[in-house]
Order: structure tokens, then C-alpha cells, then sequence
């Protein structure tokens, strides 16, 4: 028996579907239910368990339908999903469910399906080399940091320059020319005696007023000088009004020591200070690794992303909103818990949620369109992931949780996680077949960022109270 009574569009991705559940499963899931609740129902003049059951039914008729729906309505959206067999994106909404005694029940499922995408057929893409190189300038730019990062200073009988570190005295002024009123200092801060702070920079520095590098550079100890900082606006939105300029602050300084920077040498004792190895070369060659593989992976992104890009221009089409709105959601949480692990108390922070919401959809609409291009993709070019490939990546799901693989595979089967893994999965597969990269290269899920164990397409009624988190296959790549 078809449970499916009717399938209609709704749009280039929606489909509408009336789904009977027969009578007979209506009843017998209300007797099943009545009985449940007959053996917890306290009633006064009814011993324990023994409440009539037409008296269970009349007086929690709206719990007891509720719970009807609960449980019918998601298995037979998943019979629904097999006999029409779409390609389902993300959960329904589920509307109008009509339930009656000894009647078949009645829901509408409202889903968003994949359509079919015509694919651009050039797969020629502008991108840069897959190559990189590491020069020997970049090494030793590592090695100079590492020298400047154990750097002493001594003092020296010069003007200072660039790089110095200058011990001077500081106050402001009200006025560029109020060198010696006393106006002057009884308006200056009364840390020290005349409104003079102490205070130590490295000329040059970032960190440092550009103004107060160029004021001290020439001065020797004793020197004097002023200059003038007017503190920049701070960032709005496009919707914000920009504050008004800041007025000019005026200061004078007074430098009392000028010390030279005196590296580190790069030798074998340098070596042992900040790292395992004995000798340079060894901390060289190590270097030389890490830039590499750092130039590399970010080589590897402008890759992908300029393919990406490149791809979705070639191929503009509608995308489904539904899906865009949980890939928004995803991002949400994603944010969420980077806060939370970061320390921010989310819920005292005054974050403007929806304003975020509405900054990340721009990325939400170029993830889920990328992400539904490669399927295509993937489909016409029949990419597959290889069974042992699909287990490497479920291993490594069950050590990242610190669980048995048994109990990781019987998590991903029964919550439909395994097909989130093999999605993102021929995903990854697909982006390098694009690029020309050897597909048996080693699987690498975000295993912290995603708990597939809990990705699943499960439906409620209407009327659910409870919360869960409905994860669609779009996953972030």
C-alpha cells in the first residue's frame, strides 16, 4: 500500500508530499500508547494500573495524539522518502497532520529536494601552481626573529634610531605650544610628579605610535620633544553612523636613556634555548619544513577556493533556501563554540545575533552552492569514495571520541551519520579530481567541528515542544 497519496512542485527545489498513515497502524499505536500510559496514570478510586482505558483516553486525549504523531509521523516520512525516492537535502516541514479515531492519519511534508544541475562542461580552471618553493632568505628571516625575540639592549652615548629601545617620560599637553604653562600641568595626569609618566618603546615598533617613534628617533638622553596623535574613529556597520573625528592630543616626552639592540648569535646555544636540536642546521632544515608545509596548505586553499569560485560562476543556479538557512545556522553554532571555548560568556556578551546571522549568509550561499556543484559533479564524473577510505575516516571519528570503532560504526548507522561522512568525503575526492590532484591520498575529516554521530534528517510534528538540531549533508568542507 502506497503511503504516498500525492507529490507537488513547489518550487525548482520544493516538493510537497501528502502522506497516509493507514488506520490500522493509527490504532494499533494508540492501544500500544494507552497501555504506556495506563500503568502510569495516578487516579483517585483506580488502583495502580488498572484506570479504565477509555478514561486514560478522555482525559489525555491532547498527550496522547501528540505522542501519536511523535511517533508516526517520522517513521512514515522516512516510507514516504524510500517509495518516492528524492534526493532529500534537508528535513521536512511537516503541516496539516490530521489524526482521528479509526481513520487513516494525514500529514503534508514540505522538503527541499536536489534537482538536476547542467553542468558547465569545461573543467579547465585559472589557478596557480600546485608547486612551492622555500628560499633561503626565508629561513634566515625565521632565524633573525628567533635572534631579535632573545635580543639584550645596552646602553649607548648616541641619538636614537629605528630600533632602539628609549626610556622617556611622557605627559600631554593641551596644546602643541603649553610646554612650560602651568595651566598645562595641573591638566595633566598626576601618576608622577608634573604629570610625567615613565614609559619604554622600541622605536619602530608596530605597537607604537607612529607619531612617537618619529618624535624620539634623533634625541639623545636629556632630549626633548612633542608631537601631535589624534586617535582614529572607531569601525561601524554600513547602517551605523560614523562617530564624529576625535580632537588632536598633544604631548611632550623626555627621553632619559637610549639603549641599542644587541642580537642573539645564531649559533649552537641559540639552537638549544628554543628548540630539541643540537645543531643549526638541524633547526634550519626544520624550519625550511615548516615554511614549506605552511606555503603549501595555504597554496593548496587559494587553489580551492579560486576552483570554487570559478566553478559556481560557470554555473549560477537557484539555490534552496531551507538549506542555506540551517548552513547559516551551522555557522552560528560553529562561532558559538569557538567563543565558548575561547572563554566569552555567550549569554552576558550583548552579541547581536542577528545581525551575525545576516553578515554570514553571503558565505552560507557560496558554501551550499560550491558544496551542491562538486555532488553534480561528482555525479556525472561517477566519483566514489572506496570502502576503505570511509573506514580510515570512521576510525579516526572513534579515537578522536575516545570510543570503540563498533560503538562509532553503530552510532554513524542508526543516526544517519555515515552518509554525512561519505558525502563530505566524496566531496574532498571530487575537489581534487577537479584539480588534478591523486585521489589515494589519506582522508581528513573536521573531526572537531563536526559530531557526525548526531547528523541525521528525522521529522517531528508541528506541535514538538523539544529541541533538536536538524543537520542537513551540506556540511562545511
Amino acid at each position: 500500500m502506497s503511503v504516498v497519496q500525492s507529490i507537488e512542485d513547489k518550487g525548482p527545489w520544493t516538493k510537497e508530499l501528502l502522506i497516509e498513515v493507514p488506520a490500522s497502524e493509527v490504532d494499533a499505536e494508540t492501544a500500544k500508547l494507552l497501555k504506556e500510559l495506563r500503568g502510569q496514570v495516578r487516579l483517585p478510586g483506580f488502583r495502580n494500573g488498572k484506570v479504565p482505558l477509555s478514561l486514560v483516553k478522555s482525559r489525555f486525549k491532547a498527550d496522547i495524539e501528540k505522542e501519536i504523531i511523535e511517533r508516526l509521523v517520522p517513521r512514515y516520512w522516512e516510507e514516504a522518502k524510500k517509495e518516492s525516492d528524492l534526493d532529500v537535502l534537508i528535513a521536512p516541514r511537516v503541516e496539516d497532520v490530521k489524526v482521528n479515531d479509526s481513520e487513516p492519519m494525514t500529514f503534508k511534508a514540505i522538503v527541499e529536494v536536489r534537482p538536476e544541475i547542467e553542468l558547465d562542461a569545461s573543467r579547465d580552471f585559472d589557478l596557480p601552481a600546485g608547486e612551492v618553493l622555500v628560499g633561503e632568505a626565508e629561513v634566515d628571516e625565521v632565524i633573525e626573529k628567533i635572534q631579535n625575540d632573545l635580543a639584550t639592549f645596552e646602553a649607548v652615548d648616541r641619538a636614537a634610531s629605528t630600533g632602539d629601545r628609549v626610556s622617556l617620560k611622557v605627559r600631554e599637553t593641551p596644546s602643541a605650544d603649553a610646554e612650560d604653562s602651568d595651566e598645562a600641568e595641573s591638566e595633566a595626569a598626576d601618576d608622577q610628579p608634573n604629570g610625567w609618566q615613565e614609559l619604554a618603546i622600541e622605536i619602530g615598533e608596530e605597537r607604537v605610535w607612529e607619531e612617537l617613534s618619529l618624535a624620539a628617533t634623533g634625541l639623545t638622553a636629556g632630549g626633548k620633544g612633542d608631537f601631535t596623535h589624534q586617535d582614529p574613529p572607531p569601525p561601524v556597520t554600513e547602517d551605523e553612523e560614523p562617530e564624529a573625528a576625535q580632537p588632536p592630543r598633544h604631548f611632550q616626552i623626555e627621553v632619559v636613556e637610549v639603549s641599542e639592540k644587541v642580537l642573539a648569535p645564531a649559533d649552537d646555544e641559540l639552537v638549544a634555548k628554543v628548540s630539541q636540536f643540537k645543531t643549526l642546521e638541524e633547526l634550519r632544515a626544520d624550519i625550511e619544513k615548516r615554511i614549506f608545509e605552511d606555503k603549501k596548505r595555504k597554496r593548496g586553499q587559494e587553489r580551492e577556493s579560486g576552483l570554487l569560485d570559478q566553478l559556481s560562476e560557470r554555473n549560477p543556479i537557484e539555490l534552496p533556501e531551507g538549506v542555506v538557512a540551517e548552513e547559516v545556522q551551522s555557522m552560528m553554532r560553529d562561532y558559538a563554540e569557538r567563543l565558548s571555548e575561547g572563554g566569552m560568556d555567550l549569554d552576558n556578551a550583548g552579541l547581536d545575533w542577528s545581525r551575525i546571522s545576516e553578515e554570514m549568509g553571503p558565505q552560507a550561499k557560496k558554501r551550499v552552492h560550491a558544496q551542491l556543484l562538486l555532488d553534480a559533479v561528482a555525479k556525472a564524473d561517477d566519483i566514489v569514495v572506496p570502502d576503505d577510505q570511509l573506514a580510515a575516516v570512521v576510525t579516526q571519528i572513534a579515537r578522536a571520541r575516545g570510543k570503540s570503532l563498533g560503538e562509532v560504526q553503530d552510532e554513524l548507522a542508526n543516526n544517519g551519520g555515515i552518509q554525512t561522512v561519505r558525502t563530505d568525503l566524496t566531496r574532498q575526492r571530487t575537489l581534487r579530481h577537479l584539480l588534478g590532484e591523486p585521489l589515494d591520498v589519506d582522508p581528513m575529516l573536521d573531526l572537531h567541528g563536526h559530531d557526525h554521530s548526531h547528523d541525521h534528517d528525522h521529522v517531528h510534528g508541528p506541535d514538538c515542544d523539544h529541541g533538536h538540531d536538524h543537520t542537513h549533508e551540506s556540511e562545511e568542507e
